[in-house]
């Protein structure tokens, strides 16, 4: 669901800039703040994704300090809806095939991403 390297073909699939906000005092930051996710996977992926990284069985997960989307929402739909011009560099990727490289798209635009805010607590009503 999160992209990622290897496999035999060659094709790559579309996917957006993922921007994760730490919400409310105590909650952990993550180390990877942006990763790029597959355009087509849930956000019930996105959602299991930081569960895992805080290594909590729960988590709460909002979409630009506002709502929780539905969790079998498209990533590639709640972007285009609310993704916002916040870009910036900052190495997208990880180990677990998450992110990876550029390519093709011109740098010097700011580059659009889709904020989620995450909390250990909930954080609003």
């Amino acid at each position: 669901f999160f992209g990622g390297g290897g496999g035999g073909g060659e094709e790559e699939e579309e996917k957006v800039i993922v921007l994760f906000k730490a919400t409310g005092g105590d909650t952990p930051l993550l180390k990877q703040r942006k990763v790029k996710v597959l355009r087509k996977a849930k956000f019930v992926d996105v959602v299991a994704y930081v569960s895992k990284l805080l290594q909590r069985a729960h988590v709460f997960v909002y979409l630009n300090d506002a709502f929780t989307p539905r969790y079998d929402e498209e990533v590639g739909r709640l972007f285009d809806w609310f993704g916002s011009g916040s870009g910036g560099g900052g190495g997208a990727g990880d180990a677990s095939g998450v992110g990876g490289g550029g390519g093709g798209r011109d740098e010097t635009k700011k580059k659009q991403v889709l904020v989620v805010n995450y909390s250990t607590q909930q954080a609003y009503g």
